[in-house]
């Protein structure tokens, strides 16, 4: 159902690229807050390359709450803006 309504990953979209999603992802993981597991929500299609990513985030303590922190958090980290980049608003100003 989410992939159906959103085919196109979140974070990349975000990021003005048209990658398909190919996972489902938990914005805030169903660790954190089991009784959001089912909420549409707290749901996104991703990209098996920005899932990748924000997992390995999540397994370092990055603990962000919302689809704007993490789409920033795995753009910086996969290298795809700059910290330059994105205080500058030159790439960023998509997000």
């Amino acid at each position: 159902m989410i992939l159906a309504n959103a085919p196109l990953c979140a974070i990349c979209e975000a990021n003005g690229q048209t990658t398909p999603a190919q996972e489902v992802d938990h914005i805030v993981p169903r660790s954190a807050d089991p009784d959001r597991f089912t909420d549409p929500s707290n749901l996104w299609g991703l990209c098996r390359g920005c899932h990748q990513t924000k997992t390995q985030l999540e397994r370092r303590g990055v603990d962000l709450d919302d689809r704007d922190r993490w789409t920033i958090a795995v753009l910086l980290k996969s290298g795809r803006i700059s910290p330059r980049e994105y205080a500058a608003g030159v790439r960023g100003d998509k997000i």
